[in-house]
């Protein structure tokens, strides 16, 4: 089966056409992926979050020299930003999701146009040509 979606109800969109989407069973092979990344980056972030809410994570407890404290803070540091890189992902990853289920996963948001299957493959959470990425920074 093939899903369709009126071109109207995408943004940009000049004239009343249908457009072919994606088949049931890519739409499931897509689903899959993004609800296994969604788990994986929960438990990351989960992880992450409790490693920061250690109250000796980062702290001097237990240190014997500066250049341990030193590594302590540095690596609470990263956890931080990799944590908020995370975050921002897992949004990216949920909206995905929402899209496929308002039926116009693989739309640009920007033109309504189809998203090749190889972006989507690449980057199951795109929602914009390559070109149209750089027109919304």
């Amino acid at each position: 089966m093939v899903h369709t979606v009126r071109a109207d109800s995408c943004q940009h969109a000049n004239q009343e056409r249908l457009i072919t989407m994606l088949t049931s069973k890519q739409i499931d092979h897509f689903r899959k992926l993004l609800e296994r990344q969604k788990a994986e980056l929960e438990h990351q972030i989960a992880a992450w979050k409790q490693d920061l809410g250690d109250p000796n994570y980062g702290s001097a407890a237990g240190v014997d020299d500066e250049l341990d404290l030193a590594r302590r803070l540095f690596d609470a540091e990263n956890e931080e930003t990799l944590m908020v890189r995370a975050l921002s992902e897992l949004r990216q990853v949920k909206h995905a999701l929402q899209r496929l289920e308002d039926g116009v996963y693989g739309l640009s948001e920007v033109s309504g146009q189809p998203i090749p299957i190889e972006r989507l493959e690449a980057v199951p959470s795109a929602t914009t040509l390559v070109g149209e990425k750089n027109a919304l920074n």
